[in-house]
């Protein structure tokens, strides 16, 4: 269960297999990364629609709710720390996914601006920072990761 076969021919692998030596080949996930790369997954999906929300509110009203803004700051942390896993496993299993996972850390530097207009107050520039910038990024990187990992991920 949670064994991704599809990949293997792709691999060459210079060894036969018995099923002993499944847990030392890199090309196949454990079935507890498979379980936390889902809810990765699912985290990922929901943060997405806090987004989405968050835009429409941004766009209908002048002033920026700050709560639901915080939330916005929790997801972006806990989405970093959950990156920081996902990547590490993905690491020796497919690099392309690796790279579609740390590519978050393009626009760490708009979330870093984000901060400071929040500290600073200037609730203008943060609300433009997040709808023209960072959401639209987040969006598409979310976008990429998910579709990344369809493969792995099916059930």
């Amino acid at each position: 269960m949670g064994h991704i076969h599809d990949h293997e021919d792709e691999h060459n692998h210079h060894h036969e297999h018995n099923d002993d030596d499944h847990y030392y080949d890199d090309t196949v996930l454990q079935d507890n990364q498979v379980i936390f790369l889902n809810h990765y997954i699912e985290m990922l999906q929901i943060c997405d629609e806090g987004i989405e929300y968050l835009s429409i509110r941004i766009k209908k009203e002048s002033h920026l709710d700050v709560t639901i803004f915080s939330n916005c700051i929790d997801a972006f942390k806990s989405i970093q720390e959950a990156n920081f896993l996902s990547w590490n496993i993905m690491k020796k299993i497919d690099r392309e996914v690796h790279d579609s996972i740390r590519s978050f850390d393009d626009f760490l530097p708009i979330f870093e601006q984000v901060l400071t207009y929040q500290e600073e107050g200037n609730y203008q520039l943060l609300a433009d920072t997040l709808k023209e910038q960072l959401f639209p990024h987040y969006l598409d990187w979310s976008k990429k990761v998910q579709e990344a990992f369809k493969p792995y991920l099916q059930h």
